[in-house]
C-alpha cells in the first residue's frame, strides 16, 4: 500500500453531500438534505450497520448491489461496513 492519506473528503455544496473514501473499496456518502446514508462498495457480500452514539443499532442491512441507501434521523452515527476482505468504520453527522 502506498503511503498516502487514508481518507479523502469530497464536499459538494450543490448537492449538500459529504463523501468519505477510505483505502478500502467502500465509500460512505451522507446527504444532509434527505437524511440518508448511502454506502457504495465494490464488495458483494457483507453487512452495513448503523449505530447511534450510545451503541444502539439503528439499522443492520446486508450489502445488496453496489449502492445501499439507509434513511436516518438527525444525529451522530457510527457506520460500519464489514465484508469478507475488510472492515470500514466511519462517524457521520446528520443535521
Amino acid at each position: 500500500m502506498e503511503a498516502t492519506d487514508r481518507f479523502v473528503l469530497h464536499l459538494k455544496s450543490d448537492e449538500q453531500t459529504t463523501e468519505i473514501t477510505d483505502a478500502t473499496p467502500s465509500t460512505i456518502r451522507v446527504s444532509t438534505t434527505s437524511n440518508t446514508v448511502t454506502v457504495y462498495t465494490t464488495e458483494t457480500q457483507g453487512t452495513i450497520t448503523i449505530q447511534d452514539i450510545t451503541g444502539k443499532i439503528i439499522s443492520s442491512n446486508a450489502i445488496v448491489g453496489q449502492e445501499t441507501t439507509i434513511a436516518v434521523q438527525s444525529g451522530i452515527y457510527i457506520v460500519k461496513i464489514v465484508t469478507p476482505t475488510s472492515t470500514h468504520t466511519q462517524r457521520v453527522i446528520i443535521q
